[in-house]
């Protein structure tokens, strides 16, 4: 962005600046102006004054927002709001025109850019510049914390000034008030000291002095640092987030849990009442997790979308090795059906050898898993099933996982989407897994929870909502199943199902030692599940960073009993399909809002 910085200097904008809470401008408006943020940070909200705004994405340092007015002749589509003290400049078609032509093209070419991106779903860059750290406790390990953190970040190629109210230059150190003449000199010298690096990190002190007023004006994003022990209150600095102008306004806060060895307990505990985004589970002693925390602040962290697929699911397990020898971290996981398992399994912190040996020892056998009842809801009891997850993941819960993790199953009474990131892990799994016909609806408050392919099978779209870095999406459904020979026509009878079972020939075929050609009826049923995502595969391609497509073709849905073979499949396109993620998760320029 310092190319669009340059060329923008030479153009008559107007300078201005707004006070965090304050509208930039309203949804449905019309203007021909777009703005240059120059400090600061904005937030695009549809249907801002209504019962269910919607967040659509925010701008920072070096960004532009408005842009669509240039560009077209349309209302604007979202209201935008400071959500911190910012200041920037804006420009008029008017400024624009009496730029030198050969500037005026180059600014053209960034916003055509942008909106290219914007048609490709591409939200613009939402990465925290100032990230504040606020104790909910006394006593926490916050400097060796911060220490590591600021490391991590490092490492991750960002650059990082980490300051605490001792830093601060002693005619900002006797603030007497938030609305003193030294509060907004000292927030105009924060603006400077961001200006020169990847990232700001603030650390506030316990109470509610004017050094936390002054970071939490700042803030891009808060960290809200806690060790699981005790009564989850909140602390004094904590509760001033609460009291910040705007409630659509107030920045994103994160918890991060202080944890000794897993496995996690009462996690959910700490989340109630709490409005954060996201948590983490964090040993200050642990390079993974010290790591893990950098990546995701400077847009480094790599997300894996698992999708469903039955038998050919055990691909997943391939990926996860061939991510293993790569050097690819596993930051986020999240899946569809079979591919919710293999991910709650790689979100328990298990390596690919460990994740083997389980599903062998409970997931390897159609005859163990399979119990046919009387097709009233469906064809198979789902006891079998239900059992191996509890011997699989037990009683752990979703937010205690060491890894962050999410499952889609489909609300068949209301046809929608659910996204599972709290609650028990066996429970949601298992409605994720539950094909319509083959095993019976999992009903929970009243209402009837069903595989999650029947809407989406391959969430990278959700993934890629949640801000990671880098999404691999990883597909192992057949584009085509069921093709039978051109010489047979009409409505297979019973009779001619029985036959092709009965003898392994395909009809019409003599002599021949093929596979039946007519698939079984949760073949059909699950292939019926999975065709709106095979509908939408070129969307899903767009929307994931990398999309993998395993050939799983020649095996059944539920050959259970191939597991190795089908996750030496995955293995072998992960080596070759994921050297793109390893050498880019390998590159030390960090992800950066201003490039």
């Amino acid at each position: 962005m310092d190319n669009l910085f340059r060329l923008l200097d030479q153009a008559t904008g107007t300078r201005r600046q707004l006070r965090r809470g304050e509208v930039l401008f309203h949804e449905n408006n019309r203007s021909n102006s777009f703005y240059l943020v120059h400090n600061g940070r904005l937030r695009a909200i549809r249907d801002l004054d209504g019962e269910n705004p919607v967040v659509i994405g925010e701008v920072s340092r070096g960004e532009i927002i408005g842009e669509m007015a240039i560009l077209s002749d349309a209302p604007r589509s979202a209201s935008v709001i400071a959500i911190r003290d910012t200041q920037l400049t804006e420009y008029s078609g008017e400024d624009l025109a009496a730029l030198p032509k050969e500037s005026l093209f180059a600014v053209m070419r960034i916003l055509a850019s942008r909106l290219r991106r914007l048609m490709d779903a591409e939200r613009p860059s939402s990465l925290p510049v100032c990230v504040v750290v606020v104790p909910v406790q006394r006593g926490l390990p916050i400097d060796d914390y911060c220490a590591r953190l600021v490391d991590s970040i490092k490492e991750a190629g960002g650059r990082c000034l980490w300051m605490q109210r001792s830093d601060v230059p002693s005619e900002f150190g006797k603030l007497d008030s938030c609305d003193s003449e030294a509060f907004d000199r000292l927030g105009h010298w924060l603006d400077e000291q961001e200006t020169s690096q990847s990232m700001l990190l603030l650390q506030t002190d316990y109470e509610v002095t004017p050094w936390t007023e002054r970071c939490l004006r700042q803030a891009d994003m808060v960290i809200l640092l806690a060790k699981p022990v005790g009564e989850p209150q909140k602390s004094p600095a904590e509760r001033a987030i609460d009291r910040l102008p705007g409630k659509h306004a107030r920045p994103r806060v994160d918890l991060v849990l202080l944890q000794d060895e897993p496995p996690y307990r009462n996690t959910a505990t700490w989340l109630a009442g709490r409005h954060v985004v996201r948590h983490h589970h964090v040993r200050l002693h642990d390079q993974k997790s010290k790591n893990r925390a950098g990546r995701m602040l400077t847009g480094r962290d790599v997300s894996f979308a698992f999708g469903g697929g039955g038998a050919r699911g055990f691909a997943h397990i391939g990926i996860l090795r061939a991510c293993e020898e790569l050097g690819i971290p596993v930051d986020h996981v999240c899946g569809t059906s079979m591919g919710s398992i293999i991910a709650g399994l790689a979100a328990m912190g298990m390596d690919w050898q460990s994740m083997t040996e389980l599903l062998r020892t409970h997931w390897s056998s159609r005859r163990k898993l399979s119990q046919f009842t009387l097709p009233l809801l469906a064809i198979d009891t789902s006891l079998r099933y239900a059992r191996a997850l509890e011997r699989m993941f037990g009683d752990t819960r979703i937010e205690d996982l060491p890894i962050n993790y999410f499952c889609v199953s489909c609300n068949l009474t209301r046809a929608s989407v659910v996204v599972h990131r709290n609650g028990p892990l066996t429970k949601w799994i298992s409605a994720s897994i539950s094909v319509p016909g083959i095993v019976p609806p999992l009903v929970e408050n009243g209402e009837m929870l069903v595989d999650g392919g029947l809407l989406n099978n391959l969430p990278v779209d959700l993934a890629k909502a949640d801000g990671a870095g880098m999404v691999v999406g990883v597909d192992v459904s057949p584009d085509t199943e069921f093709k039978l020979p051109v010489s047979y026509s009409g409505r297979p009878q019973a009779w001619d199902v029985i036959w092709s079972r009965l003898s392994g020939r395909k009809k019409n075929m003599p002599g021949s030692q093929e596979k039946p050609v007519f698939p079984t009826l949760a073949a059909i049923l699950y292939r019926a599940t999975c065709l709106s995502s095979v509908y939408q595969k070129d969307q899903l391609i767009r929307r994931a960073d990398c999309y993998i497509k395993v050939p799983t073709e020649k095996f059944r849905l539920l050959e259970f009993e191939s597991l190795d073979p089908i996750s030496k499949i995955g293995y072998d396109v992960g080596l070759t399909e994921l050297a793109p993620v390893a050498s880019w998760a390998k590159e030390q320029t960090p992800a950066s809002p201003h490039e």
